[in-house]
Order: structure tokens, then C-alpha cells, then sequence
């Protein structure tokens, strides 16, 4: 991956920017989901189950479905190896 960036960048950097990719690509499936259901409204269940972050003040803030609740640095186990699926948004929309 070396060679794809202006600056130089270190195995870390490279696996970080391996994960931003792949949730960005997901994460546009998700749009194109939300505009083939023309979903218009926040009360929308397909906006509503949905994995959100906003951040008000100095915490970052998580909601999907019902609950809301400050994200606290919590340990995402090993994130570069997670496939996202519909059963993995499921499952973690049920953890919740």
C-alpha cells in the first residue's frame, strides 16, 4: 500500500486506512439503502436502526434504535478483521 499514498505511512496506518475504507464502503450501501426506501424522516426505522455517532460537547454520543448512551473508549475487539454483513449490523443491533 506503500505506493498509493503522498506520504509514508507505517503497518498500523495501513491497516487503519484498510478498516476506513471498508466501513466507508459499507456505509455507502447504507445511503443507497436509506434513498431506495426513500426514507424522510429521523422517526424512520431504517434511519432509526442505524449505528449514529454525534458528539455534544466533549463526548461522542452513540444512538441507534431507542437507546442512546456515551461512548466510553470501550475495547471493539479486533476491528481490521470484522466483516460487516446484515447479520453483524443485526447482532450488534441487538447487543445494544
Amino acid at each position: 500500500m506503500q505506493g498509493l499514498y503522498k506520504y509514508s505511512t507505517t503497518f498500523v496506518s495501513d491497516d487503519l486506512i484498510c478498516v476506513l475504507l471498508i466501513t466507508d464502503f459499507i456505509r455507502s450501501d447504507v445511503v443507497a439503502k436509506l434513498l431506495k426506501e426513500n426514507v424522510e424522516s429521523r422517526e424512520c426505522f431504517t434511519w432509526q436502526s442505524q449505528l449514529r455517532y454525534e458528539w455534544k460537547e466533549h463526548d461522542c454520543v452513540v444512538h441507534i434504535a431507542d437507546v442512546n448512551f456515551t461512548y466510553m473508549y470501550e475495547y471493539l475487539g479486533n476491528m481490521p478483521r470484522l466483516v460487516i454483513t446484515p447479520l453483524t449490523e443485526r447482532c450488534c443491533m441487538l447487543s445494544f
